[in-house]
This record gives structure tokens, sequence and C-alpha cells, in this order.
């Protein structure tokens, strides 16, 4: 129903999925509705901030807030000695639905994690909705007590529910053509599709139900199963070459038919919400991250998933880059008219709206004032003592990406004191104190290091302590070392570099980026690459090497930057001009970027090679 001339917003989550899958199925014509969305909208990557759980990352792109902010660090609390999922009361900050509801404006959201137990002016069906509340073949109880606001839903939508005994064979069917060949008694795997299949069954029957029933300005759902379907069968969709993976061919059209059955129940909310509503859709995550090893306790951040808005407000056949979790909720603000809080992290995409409101941050949306500490202690109170370690590990993380290094600090001291076994909290901590300028600390730490840490990264933390301590002929000496390693992760090699860069070893740094590039085609290495060349003279090679590591990861603000310099340094000022400006939108606050652009216009217009505005490199 139309919610009174108000301008009305359908928000659609899908729980994994990236361009790299999504792009050869639009082509194919096996996802209509996204690909028509994406022609007459904006979209590009959505970068997701740690820890790497659905709950917590769902809960950053609802609320504008990283989780040291929100506080759900972990997909769990605690009732009454009890593990349950997260609810509403886990959550420390507003989500948009909440404040949306705050100024008369309708929500209608169905299947958000930390929605349970919540309140609104509007209608709210929570992601605990289709779990199972009885064995197969016997009558399912009432949904827990808090799963609908208003309660009243019940008796409408408790029948709604869509059980796994529910989804026939010719479901099945559609995902695994030759299901029979399967031997159910050893492989549950069709058993646990057919679950899967009927949470986002569930929850598309209710959202559709509320969606043609309520009054709504904003309506939203999420859809999970995706998520756990590509963890199920990832490994024999998009096997990539490992043997250990042994894939089976009966299973290679699950993921492929998931996508297109996800794209045809979104084509029936586009149509239900009518011509009028704004389409926007995003993923928490993605299916990349599947096939990649757990990001755990090493903190490393996820493939990117996917931001597409079209319809009114929207610009159209617009890409848009640099967006993260954090900004979906301002962009939203905006474009129903209301501020961000200045305690949103977030910036508002202004690339992706037609026509952005300037409308200056506003004081926090939260209720009352923040009692971080209180509601951090009430968060973990009835922990168990290794979620309470997991809830401070995933605190820490997102302090750190959060630039809030004085805040993480004592926290890391802490995990450190009460788990000196534990590698990732002592690299950490080694880290943090050098970042602060603490050498007489971190030299003090690498006793722990050395007993902890492998070969390579004890190595990799002595180069670090001595160029922070200014003696560089050690840090080189250590990075020699270095080199005699086999390829490790990005992330170290990247350290490496740094230092590299700092001790200005251009033929060093040249080295240690093919050693990478050896074994596989990375974008840091590349970056390093270009910037050994670039040093060296070899400009034509540093702007190709720059443009590889775009190619493979566009939002990678250090590669434009280093292609703009590239081309400057061969005089080709407008197009290094224009490279600056690509990395500005895709990093507004740039202001490095920003100075140097500056300069470059300054210097006058192109010119020979041989005639290098001075400073340009």
């Amino acid at each position: 129903m139309i919610g009174g001339g108000k301008r009305r917003l359908l928000l659609v989550g899908w729980e994994a999925a990236d361009w790299e899958v999504l792009h050869p199925l639009m082509d194919d014509g096996r996802m209509p509705v996204l690909r028509g969305l994406v022609e007459n909208g904006a979209s590009g990557a959505l970068a997701h901030h740690p820890p790497p759980f659905s709950a917590s990352r769902w809960t950053t792109l609802a609320t504008g807030k990283r989780p040291w902010q929100h506080q759900v660090c972990l997909p769990v609390h605690r009732t009454g000695g009890r593990a349950e999922p997260v609810g509403a009361e886990s959550r420390g900050a507003r989500s948009i639905w909440e404040i949306l509801s705050g100024h008369d404006l309708r929500p209608v959201v169905v299947g958000w994690p930390a929605s349970h137990g919540g309140g609104i002016e509007g209608s709210l069906i929570s992601d605990r909705y289709p779990v199972p509340t009885a064995p197969p073949g016997k009558p399912w109880p009432g949904a827990p007590a808090g799963t609908y606001q208003p309660a009243s839903l019940a008796a409408a939508f408790d029948d709604l529910r869509v059980r796994p005994e529910q989804i026939g064979a010719d479901t099945i069917a559609r995902y695994v053509r030759d299901w029979q060949q399967v031997d159910q008694d050893r492989d549950p795997s069709l058993a646990k599709l057919r679950l899967l299949l009927a949470a986002d069954a569930s929850f598309q029957t209710a959202f559709s139900r509320l969606m043609a029933t309520e009054t709504w300005d904003f309506a939203s759902v999420r859809m999970p199963a995706i998520g756990a379907i590509c963890s199920l069968f990832a490994r024999h969709c998009l096997h990539a070459g490992d043997p250990a993976a042994k894939p089976q061919a009966v299973y290679r059209e699950v993921l492929p038919v998931a996508y297109q059955m996800l794209d045809a129940m979104l084509g029936a909310l586009v149509r239900s919400a009518g011509p009028a509503a704004a389409v926007v859709v995003v993923s928490a995550g993605s299916i990349r991250e599947t096939l990649a090893a757990p990001g755990g306790e090493d903190g490393r951040a996820g493939a990117p998933g996917i931001l597409v808005a079209s319809g009114p407000g929207f610009g159209r056949d617009l890409l848009v880059h640099g967006a993260r979790a954090v900004d979906v909720t301002p962009t939203l603000l905006n474009w129903f008219g209301l501020a961000r809080g200045d305690d949103m992290e977030g910036r508002v995409l202004a690339e992706c709206l037609e026509s952005p409101c300037e409308i200056p941050a506003c004081p926090s949306w939260e209720s009352g004032p923040a009692d971080d500490a209180v509601r951090l202690a009430e968060a973990k109170a009835g922990l168990s003592p290794e979620e309470r370690r997991l809830f401070e590990w995933n605190l820490v993380q997102s302090m750190l990406d959060g630039g809030r290094i004085g805040d993480a600090l004592p926290r890391i001291e802490a995990l450190v004191r009460d788990f000196p076994e534990n590698p990732a909290f002592i690299q950490c901590l080694f880290q943090t104190l050098l970042a602060m300028g603490r050498t007489d600390a971190a030299g003090e730490l690498m006793e722990l290091v050395e007993e902890s840490l492998d070969p390579f990264a004890v190595l990799l933390c002595r180069a670090e302590l001595a160029w922070a301590r200014g003696e560089a002929e050690e840090a080189r000496e250590c990075i020699r070392g270095l080199l005699g390693f086999p390829a490790r992760s990005s992330a170290a090699w990247h350290r490496v570099g740094l230092l590299l860069v700092a001790l200005r070893e251009w033929e060093l740094l040249e080295k240690c980026a093919r050693s990478v590039l050896g074994h596989g085609d990375d974008e840091v290495a590349w970056l390093g690459l270009a910037e050994a060349l670039l040093r060296r003279r070899d400009l034509d090679g540093a702007a190709k090497a720059a443009q590889r590591a775009i190619g493979i990861r566009y939002c990678f603000p250090e590669a434009h930057l280093a292609l703009a310099r590239a081309f400057a340094a061969q005089g080709m000022i407008r197009v290094a001009v224009e490279a600056l400006d690509r990395l500005l939108r895709i990093s507004p606050g740039d202001e490095l970027a920003r100075a140097y652009r500056r300069r470059l216009l300054a210097s006058g217009r192109d010119r020979d090679p041989g005639h290098v505005p001075a400073g340009v490199i």
C-alpha cells in the first residue's frame, strides 16, 4: 500500500554476492532484474568492516556505525546462561528503521540480525521467524516471543512459515537436477538445502504479505540462505584447481540457480513495491570469502559485496567507487531528507544520488547520552571466557579499523596478558605500539614475539622495530633475510614494501614485488612494482604496473596515485589529473591527492617527458 504520498524505498539484503560472480550471470540473461536495476541506477562494490561475521556486518550497514559503537561483536548473547542469536537488546545504536520510525515514516522490516525484540512504529519480523520450533512431522508452536512487532502479527504470520519438508523434490531438482544420485545417508547437503530454502521462502512470503497489507515508506528484507548455500556448495561450483576440494558434478548448478531464484524473488518484490519506489540491493560480504581461509583472529578483511541503487532519487547507469557498509545508512537518510548523525563515521554517497540534500550532520540519533563502557559491560555479561576473548578481539579489530588506536591499545594489552600464547594478539600489540611511536615498549615485547611468531614474522618485526629506532642498516639486513623466504600473504609483503619505500631501496622493492608476482596476481605487489619502477625512471612500466593493480582492485587509492605520478612524470599532466579525479571519487577525503592535484594544475599544460615539472614524482 502506498504510504501517504511520501517517498518509498525498498532495501533488499543478500547474504553473499559479488560482481565477479554476478556479472557473468547477468550477461547470460539469468539475472534480468538485477541487470535492469544496474543499468538504470548506480552500482558498485561495497566494502565491509571487521569482524567478519554476518550479524556484525548487517548491524554496521543498518546503523552507519562500526562494531565498537553498536557493540554487536559476537553472533550470540547469553540470557540465563543460554546462548541465543543477538537481538535488538544487544545493539547499542539505533537502526535506520528506528530513526525513520521516529520521523513519521513507517517501516516494514523482515529478517535482519539484531532485530529480535525490537520496537518500532511499523511492522517487524525478526531473523528468528523461520527457525523450526518442532521436529519434522510435528505441529509447529508459534514463533518465539519477540519475533513480531507488534505481537499481534503472530495470528496472521505464524502459519505462513515454510517448513523444510514443504520444499519438495520438484524444487530441489531445480538446484540439483540429478539429486537422486546423492546418497543422503552419507551426504546431508540436500537436507541442509531444504532448510535454507525454507528460511528464504518464509521471509519472502511474510515480507510480500506485509508490503501488500501495510502502509509503508521504508521496506527492508534480508535473505540469508545464499550465504550458507555458498558455504555448502562453493567448492563444487567455483572450483579453482585445489585437488583437496573434490568438487561433485551433481552440485555444479546449485549456486547459479540459487542466484537466479534470488533474482526472481527480487523481481516479485520490485513489482510489489511499484514503479514509484526506489530499490536498493546490498550484500554483506562476498561469495569469494567462502573460498578463502576464514578471517578468524588474524583480522583479514573479506572481499567486497555489492551495492545497487535504482529508481527515483538515484542516478542512472553510474558506477559508485569506494562505498563502505557504514555509508549505506547515511546515504539512505539523505535520500529521505534526513541528516546523518555526527557520530556516524559513514559518508553520504552523493555520487549515486540524483539530487543529494545539503544537510549538515545532526547530533547523534541515539535517544540519550552514550555510555560506551556501561553498554560494553552489559554486552559481555554472562559470556563464557572464550566468548569474552572473541568479543574483545572483535572489538579491537573494529577500533583499529576505525583508527581508534589509543582506545584499542589497553584492550590489546589485556588480551596479550591473558592469552600470551596467541600469536595474532602479540603481532597486533607490537604493530600498535609502533604505530603510536612507543618503540621502547615494542622492544620489550620482542622476547614474546620471538617465542610466539614464526621466523618470517619475527624477522619482519625486527625490521620494523629497527626502522622505528632509526637503525636503517639493521632494517635493511633484516629485509634481505626476508627476501629469502617463500611468498607470504599480501598483508605481510605490504609491510615489507612499506619498509623498502621508507628505506628508498627501489631495487630490493622491485625484487620483492616480482617474487610475490611469481606466485600469483597480487594488487599490492603490482603497486610495489609500480613504485619501484617509478623511482627507477621506468615510467611506462610503472604506469602499466599501477594499471594492473587497479584492474585487480579498482578501489585502491594508492594505485591510482601511483598511476597519476607515472603520468605526471611523463609530462602527461591532463591524464594525471584525470587519474587523481578517479582517486578522489573513490576516497573524497584524501587530502594528499587533492594537494597533489592542485600542484599539477598549477604546473601548467602537458609537456614533453624531458621537461617534467619539478616535484611531480
